[in-house]
């Protein structure tokens, strides 16, 4: 039978995360890291996060501040705010650590995974950018299709139109 984890023992500051990536490493074991918005949590995020936790060892993920996604989606979004978003995602057993983040080249330089982790809804058509940061930090890309019908931005309009 596996341990508990307590949910908050998975949330990580910037400076806790500089302090252990060096220690899994040293371990032998590998990182995958992704990242996202997570908004109106619904099983297409845990199955996001469970099928990129079996990419290897130690699954970290960056969860996009508040203003980040203010700034992308607009000044609706996000839903939830980054404390309750980043609480969810930790709460996922996929998960094995997660911080907020407010710069994604900031967050893979620092997390410097084996894999890096992109879902194909991923809205940054940044993609050459993100193939040269994952070459640069030794990183391979992998797309993670989507095993669920449901995205965010759906639930969003059906909860609009049922209340319109």
């Amino acid at each position: 039978m596996m341990a508990k984890t307590n949910c908050s023992s998975k949330l990580l500051t910037v400076i806790q995360l500089v302090d252990l990536v060096p220690a899994i490493r040293a371990a032998g074991k590998s990182i995958v890291a992704t990242s996202g918005v997570f908004d109106l949590w619904h099983d297409g995020h845990a199955y996001y996060l469970e099928d990129a936790g079996l990419l290897g060892d130690i699954l970290i993920v960056g969860v996009d501040a508040d203003k980040l996604v203010s700034s992308r989606k607009g000044p609706n979004r996000p839903i939830y705010n980054e404390d309750l978003r980043l609480n969810l995602v930790a709460a996922c057993g996929a998960v094995d650590y997660a911080l907020l983040m407010e710069d994604w080249s900031i967050f893979m330089r620092l997390v410097s995974p084996h894999v890096i982790v992109i879902s194909p809804t991923t809205e940054d058509g940044n993609t050459i950018n993100q193939h040269r940061l994952a070459l640069s930090v030794g990183a391979e890309i992998r797309l993670v299709e989507s095993r669920s019908n449901a995205h965010t931005s759906d639930i969003i309009r059906r909860i609009i139109n049922t209340c319109a």
